[in-house]
C-alpha cells in the first residue's frame, strides 16, 4: 500500500480482502498504515453457494478460522470477528454472475487462484 506508517486513525475494507492472495500480508500492511485499527466487510467461506453447487468453478472464500489465524499472524491482539448471513436473492445465474464481476472477482491481478 502506497502510504507510511501509520498514516491512518483506522481503515475500513468492505468486500476487497476476500479476493487477497495473501491474508496475513493483507493485514500485515493494513496495520502499517494505521494507528492498529481496521474494520472489514469480507465474504466469507459458505458464501455465494450458488457458484459451489453449480457446475462452475467455485470461489475458495476464507473460514472465520482463517481469519482469526491471519489476523493474529499480522500482529493484531484485540480481534472481535462478527459473522451475519445476509441472502440476496438474484433473477437469474447469470445476473448472479455478473454482480460478482463488478465487486472484483474478474480481476485477478494478484495471481491468487480464487476459483478452483
Amino acid at each position: 500500500v502506497p502510504c507510511g506508517n501509520n498514516s491512518f486513525d483506522a481503515v475500513i475494507s468492505s468486500l476487497c480482502l476476500q479476493w487477497s492472495p495473501d491474508l496475513c500480508n493483507s493485514f500485515r500492511e493494513l496495520r502499517r498504515i494505521s494507528t492498529d485499527k481496521i474494520l472489514i466487510a469480507i465474504l466469507g467461506n459458505g458464501s455465494l453457494l450458488e457458484l459451489q453447487n453449480s457446475d462452475l468453478r467455485s470461489l475458495k472464500l476464507p473460514t472465520i478460522e482463517e481469519l482469526q489465524i491471519s489476523l493474529q499472524q499480522a500482529g493484531y491482539k484485540n480481534i472481535n470477528i462478527d459473522s451475519e448471513v445476509k441472502t440476496i436473492n438474484y433473477p437469474s445465474f447469470t445476473s448472479l454472475l455478473k454482480n460478482i464481476i463488478n465487486i472484483g472477482a474478474a480481476s485477478n491481478k494478484t495471481g491468487r487462484n480464487f476459483i478452483s
